[in-house]
């Protein structure tokens, strides 16, 4: 009865995932806060499906949750174009976050500019699209005046012109500021549903 018991779980094991519930799975943990259980879903879809864009999706959204952006970012760079108009806007939109979370608001902002051209109507990637570039243009000035101050001496008052000019803008946005209000933009996740 035990060899019976063990050739049974190991057949079992060996079958493929029933991907739709796996991913059924993996979303309502992810739903539950429980991202490593989560993670563990997706990648186990993801095993037996490499192609599944939901699988994909929803395991970039995990890595995200996790703090591991860079990660995040290589799965949503390796999904396929999706035909929905929509599912491609939202992964362009997790892409900027991804990004932008990175601190590389260049990128940031090509991801949302390609996400509003797919869905010009999201209100939050108009609003995190504005935040990156005006990030963005913080980084330069903020390297313009970096690399004024080590010049010469009359290139120092230079310099000082223009920390007086970004001075006198309106209150800048800091960077811990800004990572709080996009942290809050993203209470909710799109999730693929079950395939």
């Amino acid at each position: 009865l035990g060899r019976l018991l063990l050739l049974i779980m190991a057949i079992t094991a060996c079958q493929p995932t029933n991907l739709p519930e796996t991913i059924a799975q993996g979303n309502a943990t992810f739903i539950a806060a429980d991202y490593e259980a989560a993670r563990q879903q997706y990648a186990l879809a993801l095993a037996n499906a490499p192609n599944s864009a939901a699988a994909r999706f929803n395991l970039a959204n995990v890595w995200y949750r996790l703090g591991e952006f860079e990660t995040a970012v290589t799965h949503l760079q390796q999904l396929s174009p999706d035909p929905s108009p929509a599912q491609n806007a939202a992964s362009a939109f997790n892409l900027g976050n991804s990004y932008f979370q990175l601190g590389d608001f260049e990128a940031a902002v090509t991801a949302y500019q390609t996400g509003l051209r797919l869905n010009p109507l999201d209100l939050d990637a108009k609003h995190n699209l504005e935040l990156a570039l005006h990030m963005m243009e913080s980084d330069e000035e903020e390297t313009a005046v970096h690399y004024g101050a080590q010049e010469s001496s009359s290139e120092q008052t230079i310099a000082g012109y223009a920390l007086q000019a970004a001075q006198s803008l309106p209150t800048p946005i800091v960077k811990e500021t800004a990572l709080r209000f996009l942290n809050g933009m993203q209470l909710e996740v799109n999730l693929l549903p079950i395939e």
